[in-house]
This record gives structure tokens, sequence and C-alpha cells, in this order.
């Protein structure tokens, strides 16, 4: 008797909560965001723990669900970009591995995925070519399939431990179709002025 309590307590929570979600779902729709973008909201706040409701909605304001669907709409726009695979080796290591990189995205863009990226390279000026610590050498035959290094970049680049011709801030390494296949090696130290 006591269980059949508990399943009747849990299933009417959880037939409150769906009803919630979709009277939210209904609010949302009614400011004009499509089907897609009012399921993701949701989704988006139930996985951060927030009981989707037209009040828990309302308490973010226009702006904040806005600045939300719009976060949504980049994310789903980048996730569909085309990838370029490229090898980064670690020869302090020994190691190397294959990544994917969007096309359009640099480097530092990818290290947000890429756990092992992120280990290797501090980025500590956070991609804005103002340090040399993303320091990166790329392979002959595809660093000129790259835009050039402008200025500030170069600048930079006088600062990189063991730099080279091919050398690259990989934050300012935007990839491409043409970019596939490339070899990126992780020089061994970076020179931190931070």
């Amino acid at each position: 008797m006591r269980i059949s309590s508990q399943v009747r307590i849990q299933t009417s929570i959880q037939y409150i909560t769906r009803r919630f979600s979709q009277e939210a779902k209904d609010w949302l729709l009614s400011k004009g965001y499509n089907e897609e973008i009012s399921s993701s909201i949701i989704s988006v706040l139930k996985q951060s723990g927030i009981n989707p409701t037209t009040s828990s909605l309302s308490n973010f304001g226009e702006s904040g669900i806005k600045a939300l669907a719009d976060s949504i709409q980049h994310k789903k726009a980048k996730d569909e970009k085309p990838k370029v695979s490229v090898t980064v080796e670690y020869p302090r290591e020994g190691i190397s591995n294959q990544i994917d990189i969007r096309e359009g995205d640099t480097l530092h863009d990818a290290s947000s995925d890429e756990e092992i990226l992120s280990k290797h390279i501090e980025w500590a000026c956070g991609g804005n070519a103002a340090c040399s610590t993303c320091h990166v050498i790329v392979d002959d035959d595809h660093y000129n399939k790259f835009s050039p290094p402008e200025d500030d970049e170069l600048d930079m680049l006088d600062y990189a431990w063991g730099a080279c011709n091919t050398s690259r801030l990989g934050c300012q390494l935007v990839f491409s179709e043409k970019c596939k296949g490339t070899t990126l090696t992780i020089p061994d130290q970076a020179n931190n002025m931070f």
C-alpha cells in the first residue's frame, strides 16, 4: 500500500512537471519563439535544474530569454558547420591525436571541445593575439593554406619559444576545408609574459 502511494505521488509530480513545462513552452510560442527554440529553452532549463514554468521564464525577463534563445541558435549553427580533421603532435609527451575543428573556427575555439588542447596550450590572453602561449608550428605543406598572419600576430611570434618559418598563433589560425590534413606541432615550452 505504501509503494502505491509513493508511485501515485511520483506520477502526480511528473504530470504537474509536464503540464508546467507545456505551459512554459506555450508561453514561449506566444512570445514568437518557434517550436524548436521553445523546446530547446525548456530542455536547457531542465538540464540546469530549473523547473521550467511561466513564472521561472518571466523571472529571466525578455532580454534573458532572448539571450538564451540566441545562444541556442548560435550553438545550433556552429554544430552544423562542416569540420576539418587535423593532427596535433605533442613531442614532449611523444603523442599525437586527430581532432575535428569546425570550418571558420580557430584552434582556440576548438580547445573548448578538445580537452587535450586545453591541457597543452595555455591561452594566457584568452585568444586575443596578445601573447605567444598558443604558439604552434604548422607543417610545411599546409602553412600557405591558411590566411597570412597579420602584424600583431607576427609581433607576438617574436616572443614565441622555438619560433620558426611556419609558426602561428593558434588563436589566429582560422580553419577551412583546404586546411584538412594539417599537422600542428605544439612546442615543448611557451613564453608567458603575463
